[in-house]
């Protein structure tokens, strides 16, 4: 099973995903163009993808526009390799807009500190003007939760054992992409 993904904590995660769920035979490769977002004009043209015969999948960040990333995908899919055969996931739930973080977010093991970071953020704000307030991306609460749990910021350098301690990967919110990795695995083996 080939798997085009949007970046390298994309592929850090699914990697570790899909050795959770015990899907083997999987090559993972990343795609997307550095600092720009979900699917719009995003695709890189790589040999693999314009070469790629057997169905594959494809997961990006819905970001702020879930139609908008899957339809950009789909068009750039298509000048790219016009008899390609794929299936999409859009992080973070394949129905909504947002993004990996929003996943990472959502199954934190310790959720209190989720809590905290919000806090945080009322707090500062209270010191500031309406102009001057300040919003926390995903990204950057995501890299005070790891530092948290005592863990490295860098997704890509964390050992899947030590993610199982700060991340539920059998979280209910998963279940979408569970069943959507499973499926494809199954398909890919007939």
């Amino acid at each position: 099973m080939r798997i085009f993904v949007e970046g390298k904590s994309d592929k850090a995660f699914l990697e570790m995903y899909l050795k959770h769920l015990n899907i083997e035979n999987y090559e993972i490769e990343v795609v997307g163009k550095e600092g720009k977002k979900g699917g719009k004009n995003n695709i890189t043209h790589t040999k693999t993808l314009e070469k790629q015969e057997n169905k594959f999948l494809v997961i990006f960040d819905a970001d702020d526009d879930f139609e908008a990333s899957k339809n950009s995908i789909e068009s750039q899919i298509t000048k790219i390799n016009p008899q390609a055969k794929y299936d999409i996931f859009l992080f973070p739930n394949n129905d909504q807009k947002g993004n990996l973080e929003e996943v990472y977010n959502k199954i934190a093991i310790k959720n209190e500190f989720i809590k905290c970071f919000k806090n945080y953020e009322n707090c500062i704000n209270n010191h500031l003007t309406e102009n001057e307030k300040i919003k926390l991306t995903k990204k950057s609460m995501l890299y005070a939760y790891l530092e948290a749990c005592g863990l490295p910021v860098n997704i890509e350098k964390i050992r899947k054992k030590d993610l199982k301690n700060a991340f539920n990967l059998e979280d209910e919110y998963l279940k979408p992409l569970k069943n959507f990795l499973k499926e494809n695995s199954i398909s890919n083996e007939a």
